[in-house]
């Protein structure tokens, strides 16, 4: 998702079409996550998981983008600890930052000025967890205290069978009303969306990094997400993190951002300053310095 969501689709292709470069020697490889191994979903995507990490053992190095992804390499490959290194990725802060009027985005999508939301952004394959999300957000609006939340779900889902799952759902809990829809966006104009949000909730099942909370804590927005995978390394102390199997822990965790307003500033500072700690910069300074370790220059 990392490669795809931040129009880097075209290096994906040709690297997945030309794998001549794993012959040379010596050669680093950069591992965004392991999930066609540790959530399997269709026999071409297996297939063509394997292939993909098929070099990793090979690698002089691998750059791992999260603690987790590199636990997972030693876990399921058997790789060496001393031959992979983590090196975070960033987050574009001339763009995802706290703006002083987004309101543009209201009319631009849609969208009620006089409704709270709160935010979304997933493909909607199961790893997203966007069903459990649902029904979680079900329970909150059941409290007459948030008639004035909706749900704003931001992305296109990459397999349509997602998308009709998603909205059977929302069909069957009598949500039509509640959930709102924005498929394309400018990465500008998600930041204005961020902006907008009471509250960011992403309780995917599992992540390679997790830029979506990153982003939204660098735009001032509050974040909810899930306690396992690399997430907590994302949010640290600054977000609520809630197993993100349990649906009663996660509308709870809505309702104590939504409902408390001390709670939501100090969730805010907090998220501002975690943000600061990732940077583009400090990925590529990082990112050369584990090139120049293996050409032992």
């Amino acid at each position: 998702d990392l490669v795809r969501s931040r129009g880097l689709g075209d290096v994906y292709k040709r690297q997945t079409q030309n794998l001549s470069f794993l012959r040379l020697e010596p050669k680093v490889v950069t591992c965004l996550d392991l999930i066609h191994v540790v959530y399997p979903k269709r026999m071409f995507e297996t297939l063509r998981g394997r292939l993909l990490y098929s070099g990793l053992k090979k690698a002089s190095s691998i750059i791992a983008i999260s603690e987790a992804t590199k636990k997972d390499l030693i876990r399921i490959y058997n790789i060496p600890e001393d031959r992979i290194f983590v090196v975070y990725p960033g987050v574009n802060h001339d763009i995802f930052r706290a703006r002083d009027n987004s309101n543009e985005v209201y009319a631009k999508y849609k969208l009620e000025e006089s409704s709270r939301y709160v935010m979304h952004l997933s493909s909607e394959v199961p790893t997203k967890n966007t069903g459990l999300l649902i029904k979680a957000f079900h329970r909150l609006k059941k409290d007459s205290r948030f008639a004035d939340v909706k749900l704003l779900k931001i992305g296109r889902a990459q397999y349509e069978v997602d998308r009709r799952k998603t909205l059977k759902l929302i069909e069957n809990l009598g949500m039509q009303r509640e959930c709102m829809f924005v498929d394309n966006v400018s990465d500008l104009d998600l930041s204005k969306l961020y902006n907008i949000a009471e509250l960011f909730v992403f309780p995917s099942l599992y992540e390679g990094f997790g830029l979506p909370p990153l982003e939204a804590m660098a735009c001032g927005t509050p974040v909810v997400t899930s306690n396992v995978s690399s997430l907590p390394e994302v949010v640290g102390d600054a977000g609520i993190k809630v197993d993100p199997h349990d649906v009663h822990a996660l509308s709870e965790a809505m309702y104590k951002v939504l409902s408390d307003e001390e709670l939501r500033k100090n969730m805010v500072k907090k998220g501002l300053e975690r943000a600061k700690q990732f940077s583009w910069e400090r990925t590529a300074t990082e990112t050369l310095q584990v090139y120049a370790k293996t050409l032992e220059l």
